[in-house]
Parts: structure tokens; C-alpha cells; sequence
């Protein structure tokens, strides 16, 4: 044991040694890992309340070298790919000066600066690449997707439709669109976009006229609805427009997959009243081979079937269009435009509050189309009286009370193109599907022909024409509330369309105003809704605020409320006429105001009675044509 005096003694230096060599070790691989490791600073917990400027280096943050071949760079630009990026943080990045490429350069600012309609309160911090900000520790504004107010971040809140034009009119002509399920935009699958059209001439005079070449625009692949004819169909809520009256046509084109039982193309009617009209196709009848299309509809004053049966009967699997036209007295079914055996009756048809139907027949004894249909029209004007070769696409015009071209291709929602909010669900077994009568890409004729005056110009520009009433004045302002609604209720005797609306509001900070047209049969009745757009408004003081372009059909002997709505998030003034008396305008006449409180959302219907308001005639504008 050399220098140890026992063995005692020799353990205790052992123990030593090896407590120095442990120490020794620990600190070599502690110096190591701290080489190859970074360091992660503590997050700086006052950023969002200090008033410090971001000092270089107060969180510990460095850049990270390595930009390609990374996943993920810690404190620079997401790599867009697992092996390369073509992100490039600017040369000056890093000397607390903004130079020209860069959006910050380690300094601080107020999140309300970067965006005022998202963030509230709380300050961010410069991107290590000085290109944007780190919001993480901004404040948000509260928002709630599904509560009909655009709050925040949110682009849209609303289950209506849009115009797309309001959406982007550099890019959409017409259609309308749904507000995404997350509020951050719309699904603008259903608009149309612009095309280029070579729709203006020179001409050499200073009259007014219509110097437009019309074109034929290609709007894209068509579609149609399929039917199981077992389960499926499509439906439509009840509205006073659907009740027709006078002259009407309903039509649609069909391809029937079987004839085993009834064959429901269209229907106003559930279980629990007598079907207004109805059209179906060929079916089996007992004792007979086939009964051919036909339609036909409740007499209001008899209760009786008036029912005209269709010239030949197409063969399963074929594209065949449909039309039941009351002219007068006149009742014909039309097959691809050949008329069939003719039916006199005068009585206009059984007007219900049933809901209508695509494709069954909703009774106690129900019934189901089984295959496609591609387009379906309803009009206020007998459209055919003769023989004539039936549209591939319908279109919309003044006279068009629904028109559903089914080409969605996606969702559970039918969209009326007619705009006038008769919208269908898809229910049961009835799919999407890339099919339609014209079997090609659909080419509708140009639809921005108008006309457009002269001012000792070489070349025109499309003009559009309307008459604007102006009704109300602004000589008894309100101050006015929160979640209110408010317009004036008309009677229209002259078959118009209503182009715009413009309210006289005095929003007193930036909200969304909904303007809305509801319709009745009568005056004192029951108004459902027939027309809603949303507009983000700033709080720029009393004006007339505008619902952008509409395309709203008035029908002569139908009544009217037109008027706007806002939620909870601001107070909204307006003004009125206090003593108003009468008020005439291009397509009737103004009957009272309308007043209606504690409105957070669109109402479902208007009940004349407990909502006019004799002699206010609240100020607005109104454009038809």
C-alpha cells in the first residue's frame, strides 16, 4: 500500500480521486453540450403592455443559419418546402433601421397599427427576417362566426346570399355566394366571372342609342341534380311569390332513368293541402303502357285537377324539356316545344302555404323522380303560345320568379339565380352531378348590353339606366339605436326591377348594414323575404349608405317592404318625413314607414300590423328599372 498507513486511510484517497475525476468529466461534457445547443430566452411577458422599445438582443433571439435544407427556420420565414426556400431576409436586416425591403427592423408597435379590424389592444415585436409582425401576443377583437355581425377578422357573417359583384366586381359579373362556414371569406364557386367581351363601337353621332355588339360569353362546364327515386329530392320554403297568379309558366329539363312509378318533376304541395301545381314525367299506369309528361294545377275556385298532358312521350335516358304555360284561359304543356292538347279554365291556381318540391311528391302517398334534372323556371308571363325550340340555360329576367340551373357541383344548397332568396336543400338521396340538356360547356348570350347616351365621343362606354325615387327627407333626424330595422312598406303596379337601395343612416362606428326587400300578397298581410346583401359601413358621418347593385324583381300587384337592418355592434341614426302623406315612385307607390326593434338577425317574416308606421316616411333612394 506504498504511503497509506492502513487501508482506511488508502479508501478515503480513493474516494477523493474519483471525486475529482467525476467533476472533471461533468465539465468537459457540459462545455460541450453548451457549444452545439441554443439558448431559449424567456418570453418577454410585458410585450403586450410595456412601452419599452425593443432593445437588439433583449430576448436572446438569433437568426437562424441554416435557411435550405431545413424544415423549419426558428426565427425567419416558413419554408415552403422540406428542401429548399427561396425566402431572403434582407442585407440591412438587423440595424434597428427600416430600410427600403423591409416591413420592421427590431422595433415595436401597437397591434391596432397593423390592422384595427382584427386586433384591439397588445403590442408585436419584428420578425427576425423584418418582413411583418409577430401577432402572437396581439389582442383580437371578439368575434362570433354565426352571429350575423362581421366582427374582427371576419370577412362575412351571414347565411344569405351575395351578389359577387359586391365582392369583387373587377372580377365577377353576376351569381352570388355563400359566407364560408369560418367567416374568412366566400365560396364563390357559384359566380360568374368576367370575360373579356368586345362589346363597344365607334359610331358618329350624339343620339342616345345602343352602340353594343353583343357576344356570346363561355360561362364553363354545366351540371344537374341527380335523383335516386327512392329518397331524394330538393326543397324550397314557401313565399308569397310562389302562389301564381294570371299568367304563369313553370318548365324544366329532364332525363328520366325509369317510368316504374310516378315520375315528380316539380311540386307546391305537402301532405296537408292540395298541391298548387304540379309537372311529372312518364309513368306506368295500370292497364296502360305508359302515361305521358304532363302538369297540371288546383283550380282556387272549383278545387279541381286542371291537367294537360304533354304531345309524345320520350324515351327513357333522352334530354326532353318540360313547360305548363297558363295563357288567359289557356292551359298547355309543351314537350322540346310542341304543344299539346290545350285546357280552358280561367281560374287562377290554389294558392297554399306549402313548401315546394323538386323532385317528389310529398303527400301521404309519396313519390320519387328518378334521374336528372339540370335547369327549372318558374315565370310571371306566359313565355310560349305557339311552337319554338326550348333555351339549353335559362335565363333570368323581370319576369323570372325562380330559376335554379343546379350546377353547385358541392354543399346542400340549391341556389335561386333569380335572386329573389328562393334558395333549395338537398335532402335524402339527390347528388351533384357534371350533366346537362346542352351536354357541353354552357354559352349564355352577352348580358351587359345596355344602353348608353352619347356625349360627342368616338367611342361608347355601357352605360346603365334606371330611375331614382327619393323618398323621406332628412328634416327629423334620430339619433337612433342598436338592432333596429327600419324602411317603408309599397304597393307596385308597374313590373319592375329594382337595381339599388340607398339609406340615409349615421352609423356611429363602423358596422354591417343588411338591406333587405320582404314581399305579401296584400298590403296588411304577412312580408317573407325575397332579397338580403350585407355592407361593411365606416362611421362617415349621415348619408345615403348604397346596398351596391341588385337584380330584384317587382311584380305589378304585389306589395313590398324595402328598407335595412343592423345588429348589436354600433348605433345607427336615419331620418324620416314625419308628415308624409304620399310619395309616388316608377313602379307604384309608397303606402307608410316601417319600424321594427331589437333585431339581431333576419326576421323570417314581417307582420304588416304591428310594424307600420303611418305618415314616417323614412328617407331612402331607390333605383328600378
Amino acid at each position: 500500500m506504498g504511503l497509506f498507513t492502513d487501508t482506511k486511510e488508502y479508501a478515503v484517497a480513493t474516494a477523493k480521486r474519483m471525486t475529482w475525476c467525476l467533476i472533471v468529466v461533468t465539465f468537459f461534457i457540459l462545455l460541450g453540450c453548451d457549444s452545439g445547443a441554443k439558448k431559449i430566452a424567456p418570453k418577454d411577458i410585458d410585450a403586450s403592455t410595456d412601452g419599452d422599445e425593443l432593445l437588439i438582443g433583449e430576448d436572446d433571439l438569433s437568426s437562424d443559419d441554416a435557411v435550405d435544407g431545413t424544415s423549419k427556420d426558428d426565427h425567419g420565414l416558413k419554408d415552403d418546402t422540406m428542401v429548399s426556400d427561396t425566402d431572403v431576409v434582407p442585407e440591412t436586416c438587423g440595424n434597428s433601421q427600416v430600410d427600403e425591403g423591409e416591413v420592421c427592423d427590431g422595433n415595436l408597435i401597437e397591434c391596432i397599427d397593423i390592422d384595427d379590424n382584427i386586433y384591439s389592444a397588445g403590442k408585436a415585436t419584428c420578425l427576425d427576417t423584418c418582413l411583418g409582425w409577430d401577432t402572437v401576443t396581439c389582442d383580437e377583437i371578439p368575434h362570433t362566426c354565426g352571429n350575423g355581425i362581421v366582427e374582427g377578422p371576419e370577412v362575412c357573417d351571414t347565411q344569405l346570399l351575395t351578389n359577387c359583384v359586391e365582392i369583387d366586381p373587377a372580377q365577377y359579373s353576376a351569381g352570388k355566394a355563400y359566407c364560408l362556414d369560418d367567416c374568412s371569406g366566400y365560396d364563390t364557386v357559384t359566380c360568374e366571372e368576367i370575360t373579356e367581351d368586345s362589346d363597344v363601337v365607334t359610331d358618329d353621332d350624339n343620339t342616345a342609342e345602343i352602340d353594343i355588339v353583343p357576344d356570346s360569353d363561355t360561362v364553363g362546364s354545366c351540371g344537374s341534380a341527380r335523383f335516386d327515386g327512392s329518397s331524394g329530392y330538393i326543397e324550397v320554403a314557401h313565399a308569397a311569390l310562389l302562389n301564381l297568379t294570371g299568367n304563369w309558366t313553370i318548365e324544366a329539363w329532364v332525363n328520366q332513368d325509369t317510368n316504374d312509378a310516378l315520375s315528380p318533376i316539380l311540386r307546391k304541395g305537402g301532405a296537408t293541402a292540395s298541391p298548387a301545381y304540379y309537372i311529372y314525367g312518364t309513368y306506368f299506369q295500370f292497364l296502360y303502357t305508359e302515361a305521358p309528361r304532363a302538369g297540371y294545377y288546383y283550380a282556387a275556385d272549383t278545387s279541381s285537377a286542371v291537367e294537360a298532358t304533354g304531345p309524345a312521350t320520350p324515351a327513357n335516358g333522352e334530354w326532353y324539356h318540360i313547360a305548363l304555360v297558363k295563357n288567359g284561359s289557356t292551359v298547355t304543356t309543351f314537350i322540346d316545344g310542341v304543344a299539346g292538347s290545350a285546357i280552358t279554365d280561367a281560374n287562377n291556381a290554389y294558392a297554399n302555404s306549402e313548401n315546394l318540391y323538386f323532385g317528389s311528391r310529398q303527400s301521404t302517398t309519396p313519390g320519387y323522380f328518378d334521374g336528372l334534372i339540370d335547369e327549372i323556371r318558374i315565370s310571371s308571363v306566359a313565355r310560349y303560345t305557339a311552337s319554338f325550340t326550348p333555351q339549353e340555360r335559362f335565363a333570368n329576367d323581370a319576369n323570372t320568379v325562380g330559376l335554379w340551373h343546379f350546377e353547385e357541383t358541392s354543399g346542400t344548397i340549391a341556389d335561386n339565380a333569380a335572386g329573389s332568396g328562393l334558395n333549395g336543400t338537398l335532402t335524402g338521396g339527390v347528388t351533384w352531378e357534371d350533366a346537362c340538356a346542352a351536354e357541353g360547356p354552357i354559352v349564355v348570350p352577352d348580358d351587359d348590353v345596355m344602353p348608353d347616351v352619347d356625349v360627342d365621343v368616338d367611342v361608347d362606354v355601357d352605360t346603365a339606366t334606371g330611375v331614382i325615387d327619393t323618398i323621406g327627407s332628412d328634416l327629423e333626424p334620430y339619433v337612433g339605436d342598436v338592432s333596429r330595422m327600419r324602411g317603408n312598406y309599397y304597393s307596385c303596379d308597374t313590373d319592375s326591377t329594382l337595381t339599388e337601395i340607398e339609406m340615409y343612416l349615421d352609423p356611429a362606428a363602423a358596422t354591417t348594414v343588411y338591406f333587405v326587400v320582404y314581399e305579401s300578397t296584400t298590403l296588411d298581410g304577412t312580408y317573407y323575404p325575397l332579397e338580403s346583401v350585407s355592407r361593411s359601413v365606416s362611421a362617415a358621418g349621415a348619408e345615403f349608405y348604397t346596398s351596391g347593385p341588385l337584380t330584384v324583381s317587382l311584380q305589378a300587384g304585389t306589395y313590398y317592404f324595402i328598407g335595412a337592418w343592423w345588429g348589436s355592434s354600433a348605433a345607427v341614426g336615419y331620418a324620416a318625413d314625419t308628415s308624409a302623406t304620399s310619395y309616388d315612385t316608377a313602379f307604384g307607390a309608397w303606402d307608410t314607414g316601417m319600424t321594427l326593434e331589437s333585431v339581431t338577425s333576419a326576421p323570417a317574416s314581417i307582420d304588416y300590423d304591428s310594424t307600420y308606421y303611418a305618415n314616417n316616411a323614412y328617407y331612402q333612394r331607390l333605383t328600378t328599372e
